[in-house]
This record gives structure tokens, C-alpha cells and sequence, in this order.
């Protein structure tokens, strides 16, 4: 349903359509849908990519997912980096299994920039603290918002 670019390397791709209304949401932050791609002629083999989904608006009946873009490299980063409303994607899923604990002292979330769209659920998934503190980094020094 339409693609914002967050930074030089990172897409936001927006699903929706009728097939949505067979999405079952899930409370974990963790959830992820396994996407299907086909290679590029001649060869043309089905490819299966797991991505975490970043956000499921049940009222817009849309999800969103973020990619990682490496230039020309890669399948499914071409695929979003040039995604247009209209085209089609199948998906299956969801699966997932981390939810933070909310009674837990304190929470440690690390990862590289595929990790962004998992963590920046988890710490929306936090309970409400009068303290908390975050940092995302990057070589490229480019800032990544976690809304």
C-alpha cells in the first residue's frame, strides 16, 4: 500500500488489501511472517525471507514491515526499495515468542539495523517508567526513530 524511506538503508514497506482480514494479529513484539519471492528470470526459484513485522494497525487493516536495503544486493531489499502500490506480496505467518516481561528490573535490547523494527516494538511494549533510556547506533551515523 505505499513505502517511506527511514534512512539511506532502510525501508518501510506498508501490506494491506483484502488478504488482510486472514491476519491473525499476536501480542508478541517479536512476531515475524515468512515472505515469498521468486529470483529473478532465468532462473525464477521461490525464496522464503522471514521479517519481523514493525506494526499491525488492525483499524487501517495494514501491516508494516521495515527492510534492509544493500544497493543492488539482495532480494527482498531490491523488492522493497522498489515496491509501488498495487503490487503483491503472499505472506505466511504469524509467528513470534518474546514479550517482554513487565515485571522484570530492567531490559537490554541489542542488535544490528535488521534488529530495529523488534526492538523498537519490544520498548513500545514497555510498561510506563518514570526512567528509561535508549540508544540506536549506526556506522553511518544516520538517527532511526523508534515510532
Amino acid at each position: 500500500m505505499g513505502t517511506e524511506h527511514l534512512s539511506p538503508h532502510l525501508v518501510r514497506v506498508r501490506l494491506g488489501g483484502e488478504g488482510f482480514a486472514r491476519f491473525e494479529d499476536r501480542p508478541e513484539t517479536d512476531k515475524y511472517v515468512k515472505l515469498k519471492f521468486v529470483t529473478p528470470a532465468p532462473e525464477s526459484h521461490p525464496v522464503t525471507r522471514t521479517y519481523t513485522v514493525r506494526r499491525v494497525d488492525a483499524e487501517s487493516r495494514t501491516l508494516d514491515i521495515d527492510f534492509v536495503v544493500h544497493g543492488e544486493e539482495g532480494l527482498a531489499g531490491r523488492w522493497a526499495a522498489s515496491a509501488r502500490v498495487g503490487d503483491r506480496i503472499t505472506l505466511v505467518g504469524p509467528g513470534g515468542g518474546y514479550l517482554p516481561d513487565p515485571n522484570a528490573a530492567w531490559y537490554l535490547f541489542a542488535g544490528d539495523l535488521s534488529a530495529v523494527p523488534a526492538i523498537a516494538a519490544a520498548l513500545e511494549a514497555l510498561p510506563t517508567t518514570p526512567v528509561a533510556s535508549r540508544s540506536l547506533r549506526s556506522r553511518t551515523r544516520t538517527r532511526y526513530s523508534t515510532s
